[in-house]
């Protein structure tokens, strides 16, 4: 007798197995991150993410980052891609604060103290700090509502709420007089699917898009890996390479169109 084991499962079975391996280490002291690679090649810095889009990007590309934190990223996106436009998104004030003075010097980053969302207006939002650094945003902060990221972090606290002003990449995109954006770099904590359901103008003109995926609900409603694979495929683009770390519960997914890989 054939039994027949589908893809969703198998991962399922990985992300207990992996967790079951993280307990037992922790016992030891030990929590290494291991890292599987899906893919052409592993997702493990910036800078393979720049080397692996280049190839389906023009020399001067439109590129959108939203959850732009510190700007380490902002600034490597406008380094690899001198003569394109980098655009920022940070809601946090302090951060924001920092991120302008940070990038002065670059001239083609763009920034915006906003949260990129599904809707236009204001909407609450979760602060996150670590208990070891009290008062000092982390990069876990969301428009959603903390879920299992309060079990599989406790370290990471959210005690404060703000309210931020919300864009849709859509109407970002009029308003600024930008008629394609080429890369999409998402990380926005649970919230990218939202973002992109949302863009149906503006993603007819996308390339390439890097988001963070979740197996569990890290976050309260938030999209889980196995819908928004399905929805990007039938949006005309391919998974090129993930990244899912063995000691976590999320991880990095690549996707390109489908026509500029033939």
């Amino acid at each position: 007798m054939k039994i027949t084991i589908s893809m969703p499962l198998l991962l399922s079975i990985e992300i207990r197995v992996n967790k079951l391996i993280k307990y037992f280490l922790c016992l030891f002291g030990c929590v290494p991150v291991f890292s599987v690679e899906y893919g052409n090649r592993n997702l493990s810095s910036t800078k393979v993410v720049i080397d692996l889009v280049k190839p389906f990007l023009p020399d001067n590309p439109t590129i959108v980052e939203a959850g732009a934190y510190d700007a380490d990223d902002s600034i490597l996106l406008a380094s690899g891609w001198p003569n394109g436009s980098i655009h920022i998104f940070e809601p946090v004030p302090e951060l924001y604060e920092k991120i302008i003075k940070k990038i002065t010097v670059y001239k083609n980053i763009y920034s915006y103290n906003l949260a990129l969302s599904d809707s236009n207006g204001v909407s609450k939002f979760y602060i996150s700090e670590n208990i070891n650094d009290p008062g000092q945003p982390t990069a876990s902060s969301s428009l959603l509502e903390p879920k299992e990221h309060l079990n599989y972090v406790p370290y990471i606290l959210f005690k404060k709420e703000i309210s931020v002003p919300t864009i849709t990449l859509d109407s970002w995109a009029k308003k600024n007089g930008i008629k394609n954006v080429d890369f999409l770099w998402l990380d926005i904590q649970g919230y990218e699917f939202k973002v992109l359901k949302s863009s149906g103008w503006i993603l007819k003109t996308v390339k390439a898009f890097v988001i963070e995926v979740e197996f569990v609900e890290a976050y309260k409603n938030q999209a889980l890996f196995y819908e928004i694979h399905s929805w990007a495929k039938d949006q005309g683009f391919t998974l090129v390479s993930r990244n899912f770390e063995f000691n976590w519960w999320c991880g990095d997914a690549l996707y390109v169109r489908k026509e500029l890989l033939s």
